[in-house]
């Protein structure tokens, strides 16, 4: 049987041969994401055809660098914007390539199925399984997009279903990843992915000023936000630190903390995004036994303060705690199950009670659900949504009334609203996932997979509390993994990859 495991401790250090090579492909993808600015200043939405072309040759080809491609584009895309505003002169275009992350995540999938479609049988019967709910919430989801089309609007509609479609595409890709690509090859991407946003990380928390002035992070979020009602409050660097500067843990109401911390952004410039991504980054360098970086990469989510990436860290790993004491895996799967209902009831009865508006969006979703059972259409409801960016949002209304007038602030809340009891099929999805991934644990693979698993359904109880649980650097890093993990060939055929499948 092949291999998925990521390769022992020992075996992989900074000084390996991969580390070079996943470097170039960095500046390469850098370099690709930033021509591609300058061309949609240029020529406007053809520019992202072009480059899901290019991304399309590139999985094609040289499957390695499109991997280090696709985690360019989810955590250093925004970067690469700010470092080319002097290309762009309107909301217009820094909105067009804002879909760059989609648009390369689109071509690789596209690729990444074909490759599927051709293999057929070298696809075990527990992935069909996987692949195939997945297809199931994928098809519910274009059906309530064209309803939610017709109730809110196309850009609403749009906005929500690239995010619910992000996660299956990301499982794809990372099955096929996982034939194409090295072990060692992953490992390396992983690690330098880790060293850079750490890198980043704290560089912003101990020079926020200089770091801010050198991207041209003020003017990054003037065009963000140029037609929201928040557009003026970013005059200058001073104003940006003001704005990031919150109560620790952003906690809300009568029991919001009075500990004030100023919340690095990351270079995607979104605090709760990049704490996510570096939750995802520590837990693989801790499975891979490198504790320096996990340590710096923990201590900036902690020092974020952003709840659900810390839960996610700490019941992963307090779960492969115990899985570890004698490989107890029944054990630590009632544990994991014990600590996820703890989180949830004590999550929603404090939310409850300080009428936190995580919890009032949640609730507004169950409500909501109440009402119409089948859901109100993807894109109706939410951050993203019209009536997010209206004056309907208004917290302090929604806290007297002990409920949002509609879903937002919760990534289950507002799926409930969306696509009603529909909503239970995210849990199969999440569920087959990880039935497979506790599947065939080794030695080799026990980390890793005990703590994906983990991580997975902490994830999706998280959804409760946080939107930002179907963003792409939280489940769709963790969808990607997982694919990578999952993907074997199937055991009964030829597992030896062609040259053209061994990475670059």
């Amino acid at each position: 049987m092949q291999s998925i495991s990521f390769p022992q401790p020992a075996r992989f250090s900074a000084g390996s041969s991969a580390v070079p090579t996943v470097a170039i492909y960095y500046v390469v993808s850098l370099l690709i994401l930033l021509m591609n600015v300058m061309a949609v200043a240029v020529v406007g939405s053809p520019a992202l055809i072009a480059l899901g072309m290019l991304a399309l040759l590139i999985s094609a080809f040289t499957p390695g660098l499109a991997l280090v491609l696709l985690l360019s584009s989810v955590t250093l895309q925004n970067l690469v914007l700010a470092l080319g505003l002097d290309f762009i002169e309107s909301p217009e275009a820094f909105k067009t390539f804002q879909s760059a992350s989609f648009i390369i995540t689109t071509a690789l999938f596209s690729q990444a199925l074909a490759h599927l479609l051709l293999r057929k049988r070298t696809i075990s019967r527990q992935l069909r399984s996987v692949l195939f709910a997945g297809a199931i919430f994928g098809a519910v989801i274009v059906a309530y997009t064209i309803i939610g089309i017709r109730a809110s609007s196309l850009l609403s509609a749009g906005s929500y279903a690239r995010l619910y479609f992000l996660g299956g595409m990301s499982l794809v890709i990372g099955v096929v990843a996982c034939r194409r690509t090295s072990p060692q090859f992953r490992s390396a991407l992983f690690f330098v992915t880790t060293v850079v946003l750490c890198s980043y990380g704290l560089i912003e928390f101990f020079f926020p000023e200089y770091l801010y002035t050198l991207v041209s992070a003020d003017a990054f979020q003037r065009l963000k936000f140029a037609d929201t009602a928040t557009a003026g409050q970013v005059s200058s660097i001073q104003d940006l630190i003001n704005n990031s500067t919150r109560s620790y843990l952003n906690l809300s109401g009568q029991y919001g903390l009075d500990l004030a911390f100023m919340r690095i952004m990351g270079p995607n410039f979104h605090a709760i995004s990049f704490a996510y991504a570096l939750s995802f980054l520590a837990l693989i360098e801790y499975a891979e036994k490198r504790f320096i970086t996990f340590l710096i990469a923990a201590t900036l989510v902690l020092l974020i303060g952003a709840k659900g990436p810390l839960f996610i860290i700490t019941l992963s790993i307090a779960t492969l705690v115990i899985a570890n004491r004698g490989r107890r895996l029944r054990l630590s799967r009632f544990a994991l199950i014990a600590m996820l209902l703890i989180y949830a009831v004590v999550g929603v009865s404090y939310g409850v009670k300080s009428a936190d508006y995580h919890i009032l969006g949640f609730l507004a979703g169950v409500h909501g659900f109440k009402e119409k059972p089948l859901g109100r259409g993807v894109g109706v409801g939410g951050n993203l949504s019209e009536l997010g960016k209206s004056d309907e949002k208004n917290f302090n209304e929604f806290q007297n009334q002990g409920v949002a007038s509609f879903a937002l602030e919760s990534g289950l809340g507002v799926l409930l609203y969306q696509i009603g009891i529909f909503t239970i099929l995210i849990f199969w999805f999440f569920s087959k996932i990880i039935k497979l991934l506790r599947k065939d644990i080794g030695p080799g693979n026990f980390r890793i997979r005990t703590i994906t698993a983990s991580a997975i359904a902490t994830l999706l109880i998280t959804g409760i509390f946080q939107e930002e649980v179907f963003s792409p650097a939280a489940w769709g890093l963790w969808m990607l993994l997982a694919g990578i993990l999952i993907g074997k060939i199937s055991p009964v055929l030829s597992t030896k990859p062609t040259k053209l499948e061994h990475s670059r």
